[in-house]
């Protein structure tokens, strides 16, 4: 993820087949956490341009996706692909501050990709440590089994 102030451009080397997205960032703040969801719903606009010809990028209006990462909170307002590996300016305009508030929008490529990817790894990850542990009950106890047994027959009472 890349951050940038609002209003603001910045020029970035983009990637072919990769879904971007840009979220308005804004902190998370004790019982007022309404107040300042506001800042992404109104008044940030944000547009993509091939460098050097300055063609305009299709994008798609969003907000379903969102992500939260300490004290910070970002809500997809847009996301875009691009034809070509390139350098491309995207910029942004709406206010620099919104409820006291420095706006920022933060810019980040592939989440669509990387979430199922992870999944698909955490899931096996997940079951076969199960497997695992189960095996090492069922070793333990055996063991303990095998144990009292070897008490009982040397005459001793097992604790």
């Amino acid at each position: 993820m890349i951050r940038m102030d609002v209003p603001g451009q910045m020029d970035l080397e983009l990637k072919q087949h990769v879904t971007y997205a840009i979220f308005v960032e804004y902190a998370i703040w004790p019982g007022q956490n309404a107040a300042s969801r506001q800042v992404s719903l109104g008044g940030v606009t944000c547009g993509v341009h091939l460098l050097p010809s300055g063609v305009t990028m299709a994008s798609k209006r969003t907000t379903s996706s969102s992500y939260t990462y300490g004290t910070r909170r970002g809500v997809s307002i847009m996301e875009f692909d691009v034809p070509h590996d390139g350098t491309y300016m995207v910029g942004c305009q709406g206010p620099s501050e919104y409820f006291g508030q420095k706006v920022q929008v933060a810019i980040g490529g592939g989440a669509a990709k990387a979430i199922p990817a992870v999944m698909a790894k955490s899931i096996p990850c997940l079951m076969g440590g199960i497997v695992v542990g189960a095996l090492i009950f069922v070793r333990v106890a055996m063991l303990r089994l095998e144990s009292r047994r070897d008490i009982r027959e040397r005459g001793l009472r097992p604790v």
